[in-house]
């Protein structure tokens, strides 16, 4: 089975996974070990704390974006690629310039 995912834009907690599966695939192999239960415990806290930062880490939808504007772009035969510009305001409005991001899509 591969867990080793080549996607340069891997979701949150995608590494921490893998790396999780690679340490499960040990404990399988050193099954007579005297703290498997004390390592089985740890990775049963590691695992939980990755499922939490899945569930609360909030997330922009970038390939969700990506794959709108793709489809976009294939209706549209005249134009190549895009280049978004995603700005993030305050809760009073003011964009924050420390947080301005680019999206470059080329179809």
């Amino acid at each position: 089975m591969q867990t080793e995912n080549n996607n340069p834009f891997k979701p949150v907690g995608l590494k921490e996974m893998e790396e999780l599966y690679k340490d499960l695939l040990g404990i399988r192999l050193n099954d007579n070990h005297p703290f498997s239960v004390k390592i089985l415990n740890n990775l049963i806290i590691k695992l939980e704390i990755i499922i939490k930062k899945l569930n609360y880490n909030p997330r922009l939808p970038w390939y969700d974006i990506e794959k709108e504007v793709i489809d976009i772009c294939k209706m549209d035969t005249s134009s190549n690629g895009v280049n978004i510009k995603l700005l993030f305001t305050t809760k009073f409005g003011v964009i924050d310039e420390s947080r301005l991001s680019n999206l470059k899509i080329s179809v």
